[in-house]
């Protein structure tokens, strides 16, 4: 039962950071119409003002949060942003519980188990990846 809890966690997070996407676009595109003819007033000459670009419009500050990498330390069951040390440890907690070899009688538990690992791997590879190019 825990496998499956697990595999739910995974889906419903999945599934959150997609809507989570969705609703950023839908409030992107709203902002866009808003700014649209929100022109920077200008008075008396002064210059452009740093929330505002060379052609005078608002522009939008960039996120710094990757949602991909987001998605990744969510499957490690770890914060956003922990560290190196942090995510191998939870890597490996995480592989010892959920190993197909734990799973050798039943070939649906297992099969699921490898999909699971395989995403665990996936996900320490790249947390790795990001944090040692940091």
């Amino acid at each position: 039962m825990a496998l499956f809890k697990r595999i739910i966690d995974i889906i419903q997070a999945d599934i959150s950071s997609r809507l989570d996407k969705l609703e950023n676009r839908q409030n992107k595109r709203e902002q866009q119409r808003q700014n649209k003819y929100h022109y920077k007033e200008s008075s008396y000459g002064n210059e452009h003002k740093s929330s505002y670009n060379n052609s005078g419009y608002k522009e939008s500050k960039p996120s710094n949060r990757d949602d991909k990498l987001a998605q990744y330390y969510a499957n490690l069951e770890i914060p956003y942003g922990s560290d190196l040390e942090t995510a191998k440890k939870a890597w490996k907690e995480l592989l010892k519980k959920y190993h197909p070899d734990r799973h050798s009688n039943e070939p649906a538990k297992r099969e699921i188990s490898n999909n699971l690992t395989s995403k665990l791997n996936e996900a320490f590879k790249e947390i790795e990846k990001h944090l040692k190019q940091n």
